[in-house]
């Protein structure tokens, strides 16, 4: 058992029966997550091998540096942050100095040489994302500088915060993509050819009045120019058709 300010961080309970239950800040965390090649407790070897790799763990801090943008949305209440179909992917804890956003998925413990679980990490990108907007729409004006008036140093760190930026976009925009992919692949239906001609033809010719009806950038405005650039491209005999269009 860990404590910190009489708080208790994480603990491990072994039964007589050699059951094994590692509860970190109240949640309890899957024995196989720390041991990925043992499933339960055989013997004391076990035991002793769970220990020596937990010294090597810490909690993981979630990402703890952007709590601006929760109080900036929320600023009396803890965020949740879902996708378009409303899917919990991540929420705002209390901790005792502060807050932080945990993933859904989070493992809790990470490697003590890691700065966060990799689900957290991967879900980084997001939360600079949100940053950006929110800066963008706090101001009406946008301040420009001149960039021979920046010191070497502020030049050096606005080039390090636009490639941090432009990755950000990049790992996003392929997220997006192989989600998308996965989708279709999953719910796409194929169609007999004379029936996906017709829906070409449909959809080249009320293409403008859908796009006007959609909110720009929504999964229908997206998945509408997809379906219509992939249909126009590829074989229709292979052209898997999403309902949602």
């Amino acid at each position: 058992m860990k404590l910190q300010e009489d708080k208790v961080l994480f603990s491990i309970f072994i039964d007589s029966d050699l059951n094994c239950r590692i509860i970190v800040l109240g949640k309890v965390v899957k024995f196989e997550n720390i041991l990925e090649d043992s499933t339960s407790i055989k013997d004391a070897s076990i035991v002793e091998k769970l220990m020596k790799k937990i010294t090597c763990m810490k909690i993981c801090p979630g990402n703890n540096d952007f709590s601006d943008i929760c109080r900036n949305r929320y600023p009396n209440t803890l965020e949740e942050f879902r996708n378009t179909e409303d899917i919990l992917l991540a929420s705002e804890e209390n901790l005792a100095h502060g807050t932080t956003i945990r993933t859904v998925a989070c493992g809790m413990l990470c490697d003590s040489q890691q700065e966060r679980c990799s689900n957290c990490q991967v879900f980084r990108p997001n939360l600079f994302m949100q940053r950006g907007r929110m800066k963008n729409n706090s101001s009406e004006t946008k301040l420009t500088h001149r960039l021979d008036y920046m010191t070497t140093g502020q030049l050096k760190e606005r080039v390090l915060n636009s490639r941090d930026e432009i990755r950000s976009l990049k790992r996003k925009m392929e997220s997006l993509k192989k989600g998308l992919s996965r989708y279709c692949d999953k719910l796409g239906v194929k169609l007999d050819v004379g029936i996906s001609e017709s829906f070409v033809s449909i959809m080249k010719t009320n293409t403008d009045i859908a796009l006007s009806k959609f909110k720009e950038n929504s999964p229908q405005y997206i998945l509408w120019k997809q379906q219509l650039e992939a249909a126009t491209k590829s074989n229709l005999k292979q052209m898997r058709w999403i309902q949602l269009c």
